[in-house]
């Protein structure tokens, strides 16, 4: 679609870690996240992933916009 904006998202995942990026589209079983950061607990909270992922909708807890 265009002229429609993307979203940055933080997506919570069942069972483990979160993800935040640029939701670049949905398909039937898919959210497809660009410019990926995986959020964990400590010592290092955050972690840089090249590419894209696509996380299975039946893993997503829920999701926010955060940007």
């Amino acid at each position: 679609m265009m002229g429609r904006q993307k979203r940055k998202v933080r997506m919570h995942i069942q069972d483990g870690p979160s993800v935040e990026g640029v939701l670049a589209g949905k398909t039937r079983n898919e959210y497809i996240i660009w410019a990926p950061r995986v959020i964990t607990g400590e010592p290092n909270p955050e972690m840089e992933v090249s590419g894209h992922v696509e996380i299975p909708r039946e893993r997503v807890v829920w999701y926010q916009v955060v940007g």
